[in-house]
């Protein structure tokens, strides 16, 4: 008996088994000029299933031998005497004709992921890790994509190895993804706040004068108001008596038509050219062409000048803040945060921060189990929350917003669902008073889940057309009253009435009643297309509004969290919530992953990647 690498005892002699597998081509620690040795990789297993070849990569390895260094090396059937695959690319051993020795040539390109230390990788393995992340979802789903293609499969230890150097760049392309658009989302919005600032303060101003550009400020002090009024007044009445003509003008002009009526002998000064009076224009000064200013330099200096001038009523921006569990209630091992850009930003909605929470690590877990009392060996722990499930929300968005204000950007409104646990947190870890804006859905969803409730309760006859119907006067009214606060409190309170044929409080801007008065009305919506009659039902409806009446305030300037909806979404389509992938760093490669497709789109793959890929291969040349 004897034990395997595991621990395990077999009766296969695992010593003479393991160095039956070990290929040993050649040696890459010692440069030696002798004929490798290919016993292990020859044969016609070249000939069977499919490859990935990059035809320009394998006729560069091909272009000289590398013994006696004639070239090309001819690549034929004869020629090629065996094969070392590696997952989807691997090397082709070709014999030189002159010299009879044999190449490995790489049919595929490759990198290193350390500085000339081992074996270098082929980047469409990485690839593969890349697309297992975003796409396929697992090593069963690989493999068995692979064995559809007839292409070799690969072992899931290595499509794990894939998957973790694929996922350590994916982070990092994900991070400076999220930078940028938090930076963009910032400056925009501060903008747009300082335009609406000016306009409204330009709206309030009196006394413009267009020739300089200058008006007294709304909050100037009187004195100063009556002072400049009477100067302007002052330089109109100088202005009109410069225009009008002079009396010796008029004498002059009057006195040269009678001269010239009277016939009188001419003099010869009447006949010499009059002299001009007027000042000489001043010599027109050429700019060099250095010196010119351009339209493209212009608007860079406009640019300059907009920090100088920061808005008055704003100090941070507007974030949608949402927290997804992978597993249904409270007791999931792990959550995943998005902080999401707004509309305010007058950009596309993207991922300006992701923060993801473990409570369990799966190898720590494993070295309990098996091994207990021993300590765990090092390795990248991923448990990162120590409490209950619930606490995870608040964590995630403390963490968030901490790591924005250490970038540089703060944050004033969050967006989100009614739940304010996050910003007594924020107040009571970080000093920091926040702004609420509460999701119009979330606000909608827990109205509909009340009118459900009370339809479930003994006595109320309430049906789904009803609740459909106060669904969408509720949605209605948070549209059209938004900054308006009167208005939504009328508008709320008149709801119910309405709906039991109740008009006095109704608004002919919404009730087809005030509109025409004369007229019959029928409501469309309703069941039989009349007014309710349960005043059972009224009571209870209108104790269900009394709530959302109190607290109109809070609906005026309603937010939306469903971009962060959308987030979750792309997540679940990555890691289904049947599977668990919260013991290991998996899921935060999934969750970077979509945070990158949202921000750059499909093919951030194929451009962002492989812009990381090779600029980390030139560092690798260049030390």
């Amino acid at each position: 008996m004897e034990r395997n690498k595991k621990g395990r005892f077999t009766k296969r002699n695992y010593t003479a088994w393991r160095q039956k597998k070990v290929q040993n081509d050649h040696d890459y620690c010692v440069k030696s000029d002798s004929k490798p040795d290919i016993k292990c990789v020859e044969g016609e297993s070249w000939k069977v299933g499919r490859r990935l070849v990059e035809w320009e990569v394998l006729f560069e390895n091909l272009r000289y031998c590398k013994n006696c260094r004639l070239g090309p090396v001819t690549l034929s059937v004869n020629t090629i005497r065996g094969e070392l695959q590696k997952g989807l690319s691997g090397y082709l051993y070709v014999e030189c004709q002159n010299c009879c020795f044999v190449n490995s040539a790489a049919y595929g390109k490759t990198h290193r992921t350390s500085k000339n230390q081992g074996m270098p990788c082929f980047a469409v393995n990485t690839k593969l890790g890349t697309a297992m992340i975003d796409s396929l979802g697992g090593p069963r789903r690989v493999n068995n994509m692979l064995a559809t293609l007839n292409l070799k499969t690969v072992s899931e230890t290595n499509l794990k190895k894939m998957e973790k150097r694929a996922g350590v760049v994916l982070e990092k392309v994900s991070t400076e993804s999220a930078n940028a658009a938090a930076d963009e989302a910032f400056r925009l919005e501060m903008e747009s706040v300082a335009e609406k600032e000016s306009l409204e303060v330009q709206a309030s101003m009196s006394g413009l004068v267009e020739e300089l550009g200058v008006c007294p400020m709304p909050d100037s002090s009187p004195a100063l108001m009556m002072s400049f009024h009477d100067n302007m007044n002052a330089n109109e009445d100088d202005t009109d008596d410069e225009s009008r003509p002079s009396e010796e003008d008029d004498l002059n002009c009057t006195g040269n038509d009678v001269s010239l009526s009277v016939e009188t002998p001419l003099s010869c000064n009447a006949f010499r050219t009059p002299t001009d009076t007027r000042k000489p224009l001043p010599v027109p000064v050429l700019t060099p062409q250095s010196d010119r200013k351009t339209d493209q330099q212009i608007k860079k200096a406009k640019v300059r000048l907009l920090p100088k001038f920061p808005c008055q009523t704003r100090s941070g921006m507007s974030v949608a803040v949402d927290t997804a569990w992978h597993k249904r209630g409270f007791d999931s091992l792990t959550s995943h945060t998005f902080f999401m850009t707004t509309g305010k930003s007058r950009q596309p909605k993207k991922v300006v921060k992701t923060i993801v929470s473990h409570r369990t690590c799966g190898v720590c877990n494993w070295w309990r189990r098996k091994r207990p009392g021993q300590k765990v060996r090092p390795h990248a722990c991923v448990r990162n929350h120590r409490g209950s499930a619930r606490a995870m929300e608040a964590t995630s968005g403390v963490k968030g917003v901490k790591e924005l204000l250490a970038e540089g950007i703060p944050v004033e409104y969050l967006e989100g669902d009614g739940d304010n646990t996050l910003i007594s947190r924020l107040k009571t870890d970080l000093g920091v008073s926040m702004k609420k804006r509460f999701d119009k859905n979330h606000v909608v969803k827990n109205f509909t889940k009340g009118l459900y409730k009370l339809k479930s309760e003994k006595g109320v006859k309430l049906s789904k057309t009803v609740i459909s119907h106060l669904e969408k006067c509720l949605k209605y009214t948070f549209s059209k009253n938004q900054g308006d606060q009167i208005g939504m409190e009328e508008n709320l309170k008149a709801i119910v009435p309405h709906q039991f044929g109740d008009h006095s409080l109704c608004n002919a801007r919404f009730c087809g009643y005030k509109r025409k008065p004369g007229s019959s009305y029928t409501h469309r919506s309703l069941p039989y297309k009349t007014s309710l009659q349960d005043s059972n039902l009224r009571q209870k409806l209108q104790q269900l509004f009394d709530p959302i009446i109190y607290n109109a305030g809070h609906y005026i300037d309603l937010g939306s969290s469903q971009q962060c909806e959308h987030a979750n979404k792309e997540v679940t389509l990555r890691a289904p919530k049947s599977h668990q992938y919260g013991n290991s760093s998996c899921i935060d490669y999934l969750v970077h992953a979509t945070a990158a497709f949202i921000n750059e789109g499909r093919h951030y793959i194929s451009k962002k990647l492989l812009l990381f890929f090779t600029y980390t291969c030139l560092l690798d040349l260049l030390t």
